[in-house]
């Protein structure tokens, strides 16, 4: 039984067998799984930052625009924009217990 990984490689019974034992082995490292979670927090966390801190320039950006001109459209781009802003930002502040999915 051989498996394809790729057109050109392929892997032996014996190979996927002891990839499959390193797999388990991996899984069952508790050290390294708290090692992956941490950087995955730490990217989300990242780009809820930069998310936030777009949106809240392109709410800075629109504000005097829709204010000055009380052009209709200006208005609810700010006002899309802005709560879009603060959701991104209470979301992104939530506690680490809370984020876990059922």
């Amino acid at each position: 039984m051989e498996v394809s990984v790729r057109e050109d490689c392929a892997l032996s019974v014996e190979e996927v067998r002891a990839l499959k034992g390193i797999e388990g082995l991996l899984g069952r490292d508790r050290e390294l799984a708290r090692r992956l979670r941490a950087i995955r927090r730490l990217r989300t966390r990242r780009r809820d930052a930069l998310l936030v801190t777009l949106l809240g320039g392109s709410s800075l950006a629109l504000l005097p625009a829709a204010a000055m001109t009380k052009n209709s459209p200006l208005l609810w781009a700010f006002a899309v924009s802005w709560a879009a802003t603060l959701l991104s930002a209470t979301r992104s502040q939530r506690l680490p217990g809370r984020m876990r999915r059922a």
